[in-house]
């Protein structure tokens, strides 16, 4: 104070700064602020997800979105860093595609527990709830992996309608999901990784050819739901399509048991010819 009981100004001044740095620093007000933000990020999303579901992914821009959520077009950039960040973070909150844990037939939060706990890959063991699927034979495997791909497709057209706009010239948009699809695929990869018989050639180009048949299918089914006759766009259809893919992998696999049989029925020929005779 001076001698007439007054804080000197520069003295005010500087108080008022460390209170109000006080203030940006109390958990309250930073908890409410980072709140406030967050609602506003999802409403963004949340937008974006309807526009493309009315107007379809390639009538997305950043007007038709700062329309769509009511904010200003500064807030797209400050919060997302533009429209392919809002991509990028619609695609994950938004499953377009099939998750690991789906393909496996676990739930997402089981599928989470057994990663935290490093036992994804654990074969066999007795209380994991991926036991059932670890001790699938390769047929088995594949048939619960393309199924469970399929149904995840069906339940979702949207993705559908982002597998068709990635045949198209490529946009900001796909440009931005390719690096969640390119994650995705890894994770989807990795749930064969520690398996001796899906590592096998044979085996991992029949997956590859039933998911791409899959995907033609599921936006097949989206734009021209008839296929050779038949109506792939009704539960029935699809349920119906489902049947033929199982019937493609029994076939893959009758077929290579077959010749498993008549090669090792050879070697047992081959081998009691070669037997010396005795007198």
């Amino acid at each position: 104070m001076n001698g007439y009981g007054k804080m000197p100004k520069a003295l005010k001044t500087r108080a008022k700064s460390a209170a109000q740095t006080a203030d940006a620093a109390s958990p309250r007000k930073v908890g409410k602020g980072r709140l406030k933000r967050q609602a506003k990020e999802a409403a963004i999303v949340a937008a974006f997800d309807r526009v493309v579901r009315r107007d379809g992914l390639r009538n997305v821009g950043v007007n038709a979105l700062v329309k769509e959520a009511g904010v200003g077009k500064g807030l797209i950039y400050e919060y997302f860093g533009g429209l392919s960040g809002v991509v990028k973070v619609w695609g994950e909150r938004h499953k377009l595609w099939p998750s690991t844990a789906e393909l496996m037939g676990l739930t997402d939060d089981a599928y989470a527990h057994l990663h935290d706990q490093g036992k994804l890959h654990v074969h066999l063991e007795k209380d994991c709830p991926c036991e059932k699927f670890s001790g699938m034979n390769p047929r088995d495997r594949i048939r619960t992996v393309v199924r469970n791909h399929m149904q995840g497709l069906r339940n979702n057209p949207v993705s559908s309608e982002v597998l068709a706009d990635e045949l198209m010239a490529p946009t900001e948009i796909t440009q931005a999901l390719q690096v969640a699809r390119r994650r995705l695929g890894e994770e989807h990869a990795a749930i064969h990784a520690h398996n001796d018989s899906m590592r096998d050639y044979d085996n991992r180009s029949l997956v590859m050819i039933l998911l791409a048949a899959s995907n033609y299918f599921a936006m097949r089914a989206l734009r021209a739901p008839r296929f050779m006759g038949e109506a792939i766009d009704t539960p029935e259809g699809w349920e119906a399509l489902l049947k033929r893919f199982d019937r493609v992998v029994d076939i893959v696999f009758d077929k290579k048991g077959a010749d498993e049989k008549n090669v090792a029925d050879h070697a047992i020929g081959t081998s009691v010819s070669l037997k010396p005779l005795q007198s």
